[in-house]
């Protein structure tokens, strides 16, 4: 990601044997994302991402893991469910981004 010209992320995941048995890191875990909002106008909601985040239980499924930057956040998402995932990625940033953008991110405009 860059910002005004700038590289705030670069960002890569590798997922291989070669680091451990996959079966035994990734658990019931099957699906994956990771988000990020970007930008002058996410610079501030991003703390109140990564604080609701840090607020869960660490137990909690599906797993979610945050990271607030000057820049946004970057949130990482792991559940056993496309549809767990789903649900979770709206929990986690539908009303923040709906709040800063005044609109709901996730619904089909055409």
């Amino acid at each position: 990601i860059e910002i005004d010209g700038a590289q705030v992320l670069a960002d890569a995941v590798i997922v291989t044997p070669a680091h451990g048995d996959l079966t035994a890191r990734m658990g019931d875990a099957r699906a994956f994302a990771t988000v990020t909002v970007a930008g002058e106008v996410f610079a501030q909601v991003a703390l109140a991402i990564e604080r609701g985040v840090c607020a869960r239980a660490i137990a909690a499924q599906p797993r979610v893991a945050a990271s607030a930057w000057p820049w946004g956040a970057v949130i990482r998402f792991a559940a056993a469910t496309t549809e767990q995932l789903v649900a979770a990625i709206h929990g986690v940033i539908g009303p923040t981004v709906r709040a800063v953008l005044g609109a709901d991110p996730f619904v089909r405009k055409w």
